[in-house]
């Protein structure tokens, strides 16, 4: 089982993901921080912190461009050094704390022979997060959003101070959520497949990492890596999965 960590400044909060990983997932574990950028010396600090465990390598980028790069770099490194069944991509504001975290996963993959897995996310006041939608967007409602999201990025070039941009931006998010939040009813207590996981925590099998030179493709530099995962695996018939009798506490609302 490898473990991908995203981390970026804030050093108390990747630390208590890893060792929530290290406290919580007994067996054969490996753990991969990947520094992405932060530049302020947090990368160095937490090599040397974890410098005497043989469990923990530290991955410090140069140059950050986003989610999906740094996560493909820690992807890279894991499948060039090592042979993982499972590879573990999570925020560094995760809290592991299910005991047989990865028995579950083992026992899943022997039913179900997934691609990507995605276990129950909730957040610190218990609000379930994922999975984000049921099925993906049609065609028709991506270019509505494209065409939505250049409007934004048209009329942003005009706006000179930050308070005007700030405003601006809280405004129309609040109007994108109005208009772009699905609307299906979820029942986070239900098995659910082919649907768009929350990127904050997913499992990749054996069966996936054999057939993907890259976790995320293409790299966005954020946002919607989910829904491009499920509409490529859609296309190579995998199979992406939720159960929530696996679950991760997410310290992000």
């Amino acid at each position: 089982f490898s473990f991908i960590v995203l981390h970026y400044k804030l050093i108390d909060v990747t630390i208590r993901c890893v060792d929530s990983i290290l406290e919580s997932c007994n067996g054969n574990i490996e753990i991969v921080i990947v520094d992405n950028a932060s530049q302020d010396g947090s990368g160095e600090y937490l090599r040397n912190y974890y410098s005497k465990n043989i469990n923990v390598e530290i991955i410090i980028l140069n140059k950050s461009t986003g989610f999906s790069y740094g996560n493909n770099r820690g992807y890279k490194y894991l499948c060039e050094n090592g042979e993982s069944d499972f590879i573990i991509e999570c925020n560094n504001d995760l809290i592991f704390k299910q005991k047989n975290f990865l028995e579950i996963i083992e026992r899943l993959y022997e039913v179900e022979k997934f691609d990507v897995l995605g276990p129950d996310i909730r957040n610190i006041d218990g609000v379930h997060q994922s999975p984000l939608m049921l099925k993906g967007r049609s065609a028709d409602e991506i270019l509505s959003y494209i065409n939505y999201c250049t409007s934004i990025l048209k009329n942003a070039k005009y706006i000179a101070l930050k308070k005007r941009i700030s405003k601006r931006f809280n405004k129309l998010y609040s109007l994108y959520k109005k208009i772009f939040k699905s609307t299906d009813r979820i029942d986070y207590s239900c098995d659910y497949n082919d649907v768009v996981l929350c990127g904050a925590c997913m499992i990749f099998s054996k069966k996936y990492i054999d057939s993907h030179e890259l976790l995320f493709n293409p790299e966005v530099s954020f946002y919607h890596e989910e829904e491009i995962l499920l509409y490529e695996l859609k296309k190579c018939n995998g199979k992406i999965i939720y159960r929530p009798q696996l679950y991760v506490v997410h310290d992000h609302s």
